[in-house]
């Protein structure tokens, strides 16, 4: 099965790509319940100013930021690796 998790703008500071303490609860709450067999993506999102590149980098740290993050609860896809999708 196919798990993705949508790390949205709007679960993050403006222009941040850390992690709020309210997002690492639920991020806590997904890890528990997923199983391994998951074939599991992150989709990183920001709102739409400043530039592509800029927010292309952006998403790309914030989806990362996620996967950490599910990383230290041991959180990986059924493939071995965890797949961000920007």
């Amino acid at each position: 099965p196919l798990a993705v998790i949508d790390a949205t703008a709007a679960e993050f500071a403006f222009d941040k790509s850390d992690l709020t303490s309210a997002h690492r609860s639920i991020l806590i709450d997904v890890a528990g319940k997923l199983t391994g067999e998951e074939d599991l993506e992150i989709v990183g999102h920001t709102d739409s100013k400043g530039s592509k590149a800029y927010n292309q980098k952006l998403s790309e740290r914030r989806a990362k930021a996620v996967a950490d993050f599910l990383r230290t609860f041991g959180v990986k896809n059924r493939s071995g690796a965890i797949h961000l999708i920007i």
